[in-house]
This record gives C-alpha cells, sequence and structure tokens, in this order.
C-alpha cells in the first residue's frame, strides 16, 4: 500500500503504551499524485490540477496531480512541511492510519511519529479510546464512505462518456522533453452537449460543480511546470519519462 510499510492491526494489548506525535507528510514526499475523493475536488482545484486514472481493472479514480516527474512531490519541503494555504488530500491526512478491507483499524508501525515515551496517547489506561484515537476512526470510517461516493461519481462520468484520454507533454527548461500518459479528463464538448436531463442529474447531485472544478484546476498544469523547473535549478534531476501517472496512485482503494 502506498506510504505503508509495516500496516498492523491496532491491537488493545501490544499497543496499549503507543503514543503519536505529528511527523510531517515526509511519507508523501516522493509521490507525484494522490488519490483525491470527490468531496475534495473543489477545495483542491484551487491547488493542483485534478485529473482521473486508471487503478486497476479499468477502475478510474480523480487524483491530484502533485509533481510532473515519478517520486517528485512539489508541495512538501525537505522537512516533510506541506506548503502553506495548499490542500492536503484526506488520502496523505489519513496516514498512518488505514482500514483493511474487512474494516479492521490498522496502522503503520513503521511511522516515525509513534513512540511509547512521548506524544499523545491511543489509548486510556483502563484500555479504552482516547478522543484522539476516536477522531482518526472517525475520518477513516468519513473516508471510507466518500470513497464509495466518489465511485458512483466516475461511474456516471463514464456511463455518460464524458472522460477522454489526455497527454501530457512536459517541455523542462534542461533535459529532453517528456511524456505522461495514463491521464483522463473531462471532455468539454461532450459535457456541453449533454441533454437537459443528464445535467440535471450531475447538478442536483453536486456533481457539476465537481466537474467544472476539475476543468479549471488544469490550469495549474503550467504552474507544475514552473515549480518543477525551480526545483530542477536548485537540485538537477535526471530527465525521465514518466508513462503511467497512475503508478503512484496504486493504493486508492486499498481500503
Amino acid at each position: 500500500m502506498m506510504f505503508y510499510e509495516r500496516p498492523v492491526p491496532l491491537d488493545r494489548d501490544s499497543h496499549a503504551r503507543l503514543r503519536v506525535r505529528e511527523a510531517g507528510f515526509g511519507h508523501a514526499a516522493r509521490t507525484n499524485s494522490s488519490p483525491l475523493l470527490g468531496a475534495e475536488i473543489v477545495p483542491a482545484s484551487r491547488s493542483f490540477p485534478i485529473l482521473f486514472v486508471d487503478i486497476g481493472g479499468g477502475q478510474l479514480f480523480p487524483i491530484a496531480l502533485l509533481g510532473l516527474r515519478a517520486g517528485q512531490n512539489l508541495f512538501v519541503d525537505a522537512d516533510g512541511g506541506w506548503e502553506d494555504g495548499r490542500h492536503i488530500p484526506a488520502f496523505v491526512r489519513r496516514y498512518p492510519f488505514v482500514l483493511s478491507g474487512d474494516m479492521t483499524v490498522c496502522i503503520d508501525e513503521h511511522f516515525p511519529g509513534f513512540s511509547t515515551e512521548s506524544g499523545e496517547p491511543l489509548f486510556l489506561p483502563d484500555g479504552t479510546n482516547t478522543p484522539l484515537l476516536d477522531h482518526a476512526i472517525s475520518f477513516l470510517q468519513g473516508f471510507h464512505e466518500a470513497v464509495a461516493q466518489t465511485d458512483a461519481f466516475v461511474a456516471r462520468l463514464n456511463d455518460l462518456n464524458l472522460l477522454m484520454p489526455v497527454t501530457l507533454n512536459v517541455v523542462p527548461e534542461a533535459g529532453e522533453p517528456y511524456r505522461l500518459d495514463g491521464l483522463r479528463m473531462v471532455d468539454g464538448e461532450r459535457l456541453g452537449a449533454l441533454d437537459g436531463a443528464a445535467v440535471l442529474r450531475l447538478f442536483r447531485a453536486g456533481e457539476m460543480a465537481w466537474i467544472h472544478a476539475h476543468l479549471a484546476s488544469l490550469a495549474g498544469i503550467e504552474d507544475l511546470n514552473r515549480r518543477s523547473n525551480a526545483r530542477a535549478r536548485v537540485a538537477p534531476t535526471p530527465t525521465d519519462t514518466l508513462t503511467e501517472a497512475a503508478a503512484a496512485t496504486d493504493a486508492a482503494k486499498e481500503d
């Protein structure tokens, strides 16, 4: 699973003394995209481009494009800080917690913020959850429900034949041009040709706003290119060809 190196079920006995502290977003520093929930599309559209990728078996899911090279997140600094004022995807924020397929709460034991000496406890002395853990579980449950809502949104886009393949041609200041393939976006012409009934359904579901936010977000691709060039001037990286932006999003549905 993306980010999770040693995921294990959270256990009241073996993890009774476990504490957690803030450890930044270093776990997301080397991913150029993150799965994005439908409900996040509008606020996220002001921070970075939003596209759709195949996460396996022909199943599409929205992503936030965080960089233009494999292993490049242009919104996380060297200290693991996320750029102020930029949306942080729920997929990134839920770490180090995650739900397994049977809805068991799991944690990544590799997370550097875990300790038995410092931080906020997960369990009270009587073995019950602390408010921190209750909040984390509530977040996971909400995330799980939002994934289903996002799936339904993408299914409607597919049913209406609105998603089309798109390739991003990146021309860096230094090095050879390269392409990002495996991406999809809403076709504006097909959207404009929908009948009134389909438009009304999307509008009433609140999804027309998501679609327009997605389309507006694509203007941010040029911003990513400027950021990538600026970072390359400081720390040059070899030119690479990223043929599948979906490579960094293979864990969108693991819970």
